[in-house]
């Protein structure tokens, strides 16, 4: 994939954790056209989730889809604190463990 045009990459309803999206996380930067990323409905939880915003400085991603998993208030936080780098502009985080607790530390962003 590192020389191809594709710009969407779903991998929804598999068994990816976080080490799946932490490999990810590393190597999509050489994935240079790539825009959405759909991961919905996996087993990603919260150190997954912490990884991939470690490493979302220069991606070209605009979209993430991490909807159904099992992403809980430290992730989402941690994600939303590391997006101040990035192109993202549409994040799903339906159907996960984010507690009132969360959004309270979501709402400053």
């Amino acid at each position: 994939l590192q020389e191809s045009s594709v710009e969407t990459l779903v991998l929804s309803a598999n068994d990816i954790s976080d080490d799946g999206v932490t490999e990810i996380a590393k190597t999509h930067r050489l994935i240079r056209k790539l825009k959405t990323l759909i991961l919905i409905r996996n087993e990603i939880r919260n150190n997954g989730i912490i990884q991939f915003g470690k490493c979302l400085n220069g991606s070209e991603l605009e979209q993430v889809y991490f909807g159904y998993n099992e992403i809980g208030d430290e992730g989402a936080t941690s994600l939303i604190v590391s997006l101040g780098n990035s192109k993202i502009w549409w994040l799903d985080l339906s159907y996960n463990q984010i507690t009132d607790v969360g959004m309270r530390e979501l709402a400053p962003y």
